[in-house]
């Protein structure tokens, strides 16, 4: 069983609670080196595929322990990106220096092995690291008939991180103003107008906590994303897909139901693998693709139809990029 849909996301649906709001700390964070990587491995076929899975193996998955071991929740990933919550429920000091020691931990991992050596050559790996301070909100909307549904994460702290580390270099870890000030005689920094790179801590760094999760809840994981996403044995595998990216204003609540509600209508006509609705560095968007778990031959038309079907039914702009790839 893969965990795929975030645990505060599957716990709040068991209890019958589909939106909410609370401060946190955001961090997202970019990796560099993927798509070199994926361009060269792929003229290697399959075993190059699962090298590929290997190789990502090897960079996420302590990555993604640096963020549990200093209580962080993973709310998304996107290409190669990761958006991060570490909710604030006392003392946000502490929580911003957990969330502070966790970028700190995954930029020293990386920077004590800066290249990955595969069969087919060594590649450089690095990270650009924003952290922000403020208020998160949720929400999951779920099909007329209850049998899908998505998730969604925005807010201050979600935009403010994303922004920090679209000015971040390879190797930073950028703050905005408020983290600054929240960490004020812990930390050392650089001013990096509008924001503050991280240079040091004054004090002695947060100390981890392992966390033990439930099970996986595969009945309601299912209605967020495909069973054999979730159930499957994971394996490398380079396929055609088709990639509809589409990027939409800032819709109010009701707008967000109407759109899902017909995202999930045209779903059982076309088809078509949903990620999640996510905020952050590109806005509102979603990305779907066609071809993965399940390829057909008329994948494009099917992703064609449901694009112009979709923007048939609203009259706010949906911008959108296709690609067969």
């Amino acid at each position: 069983m893969h965990r795929v849909v975030p645990e505060l996301i599957v716990e709040n649906y068991q209890a019958g609670c589909y939106q909410g709001e609370f401060p946190s700390i955001g961090m997202f964070l970019d990796l560099s080196g993927f798509s070199t990587i994926t361009d060269v491995l792929m003229q290697h076929g399959q075993h190059g595929a699962e090298v590929l899975a290997g190789l990502m193996h090897s960079v996420f998955d302590p990555l993604v322990e640096s963020v549990f071991d200093y209580r962080g929740k993973i709310v998304g990933f996107a290409g190669d990106g990761v958006m991060a919550l570490y909710p604030i429920e006392s003392d946000a000091r502490l929580t911003a220096l957990h969330a502070l020691t966790s970028a700190y931990v995954i930029q020293k991992r990386l920077e004590e092995n800066p290249t990955r050596q595969t069969i087919y050559g060594k590649f450089p790996i690095s990270a650009r690291i924003g952290l922000a301070c403020g208020s998160v909100s949720w929400g999951i909307l779920s099909s007329n008939a209850g049998d899908q549904a998505t998730y969604y994460f925005r807010g201050s702290a979600v935009d403010g991180s994303a922004e920090a580390e679209h000015h971040a270099r390879a190797g930073d870890i950028l703050l905005t103003e408020d983290m600054r000030k929240l960490l004020q005689g812990d930390i050392e920094t650089v001013p990096c107008e509008p924001f503050q790179r991280f240079s040091g801590f004054r004090t002695k760094l947060a100390l981890p906590a392992k966390i033990m999760f439930p099970p996986v809840d595969l009945e309601v994981s299912r209605l967020f994303m495909p069973a054999e996403v979730i159930a499957y044995g994971v394996r490398g595998e380079f396929r055609q897909v088709v990639n509809l990216f589409m990027r939409f204003p800032d819709l109010s609540e009701p707008q967000l139901h109407a759109l899902m509600s017909r995202v999930f209508e045209l779903r059982n006509k076309y088809g078509g693998l949903l990620n999640r609705l996510d905020f952050g560095d590109k806005g509102c968007n979603l990305l779907m693709l066609w071809g993965a778990p399940v390829a057909y031959e008329n994948d494009i038309p099917r992703a064609l139809n449901f694009l112009l079907d979709l923007k048939s039914q609203f009259e706010f702009p949906i911008t959108a990029g296709v690609t067969y790839y």
